[in-house]
């Protein structure tokens, strides 16, 4: 199942970031001209491989932020069902200009859907943008308004693209190398 499921996922957000490329030309330029400055650079220090490692590729803010966008507004598992397994208090909040905090009891089978999607576009966590693609979020010369308090458990960036706690997905730093 990991393998399949790996495969799978990636080459389903590798299309995904693709095919928003494709319709959004300004943002590949602009990744083409940060991939190139970087291998100027490589070039200047004298390595003409050609080829840029996994520091050099980390430190692509650009490219970053359109595969943590991409994951985000179109995460390619957009939900799991988990069944209980015992009985649980579950904490959770809501904002509607304040932070409300309550809790829910999940009985024993209780099958539950986590809707991974839904929580990524959460306007009370990402703003009223959220339903946009907008990598320039994730630049920390971003103007775009989200709400800083609010993060969601999720174990990459504070999204649930990976799940949170202890069934996240043990892969997301491959894949995250993948693409």
């Amino acid at each position: 199942v990991l393998i399949f499921g790996a495969q799978d996922t990636t080459s389903s957000a590798l299309s995904r970031i693709l095919h928003l490329l494709s319709i959004h030309p300004d943002i590949q330029t602009k990744i083409r001209d940060e991939v190139r400055e970087k291998l100027r650079n490589q070039r200047a220090e004298g390595d003409f491989s050609g080829r840029l490692n996994y520091d050099d590729v980390m430190a692509l803010p650009l490219l970053d932020a359109v595969i943590k966008e991409t994951l985000r507004l179109y995460p390619p598992v957009p939900f799991v069902r988990r069944t209980a397994v015992k009985e649980r208090t579950i904490p959770y909040a809501e904002y509607d200009g304040e932070l409300n905090t309550s809790s829910v009891t999940i009985p024993v089978g209780t099958t539950l859907f986590v809707g991974i999607a839904g929580a990524n576009r959460l306007e009370s966590v990402w703003g009223p943008d959220a339903k946009e693609w907008k990598p320039e979020r994730w630049l920390k010369d971003s103007s775009i308004d989200t709400n800083s308090r609010l993060r969601l458990p999720g174990v990459y960036s504070g999204m649930m693209s990976f799940l949170g706690g202890g069934r996240s997905c043990v892969g997301y730093k491959f894949a995250q190398v993948e693409m």
